[in-house]
């Protein structure tokens, strides 16, 4: 058996359900491991705004509670973080395990962060993706940043 956390969906029956129908349910189950903190690395301005040096451990507040992560890294800025006291950049399985463990729903994707040849937008995606997704290029986001007076 693999190391990898393994999911299987089960169908079963709820007390109460309407009229007797079984209820879909997903069962995950993670090996016994103690509370673990999440890598992550941190902007100037988070470090900066909460006294932290490179392999402090401190909690954060993501998708509601706190979630203990140690500082692996520290970088200048973000592409994505424009608020003033900076953040903490993490990796998406991580975090989610570290929610899973401790009972949490999982936290919500709001973007994928793609590298394409040339940087530019493969021919055909923008077809291919949910309505109200958008498609920002590096290009783009630079132009944007160097028409905001604020920079």
């Amino acid at each position: 058996m693999s190391a990898r956390a393994q999911a299987a969906t089960f169908r079963f029956i709820v007390g109460n359900t309407i009229a007797g129908e079984p209820a879909d349910g997903q069962l995950i189950l993670l090996p016994k491991a103690p509370q673990a903190t999440v890598p992550v690395i941190a902007t100037k301005a988070f470090m900066d705004g909460n006294d932290l040096a490179v392999g402090d451990v401190t909690s954060v507040t993501m998708n509601g509670p706190q979630v203990p992560v140690r500082i692996v890294a520290e970088v200048p800025s973000f592409p994505a973080v424009s608020a003033p006291g900076g953040a903490v950049i993490a990796d998406l399985a991580s975090l989610q395990e570290s929610f899973a463990r401790q009972l949490m729903s999982p936290m919500a994707v709001s973007q994928w962060w793609l590298a394409t040849t040339g940087g530019g937008v493969p021919t055909g995606l923008a077809a291919g993706l949910p309505s109200g997704t958008a498609v920002t290029t590096v290009a783009q986001r630079g132009a944007a940043a160097a028409a905001d007076e604020r920079w």
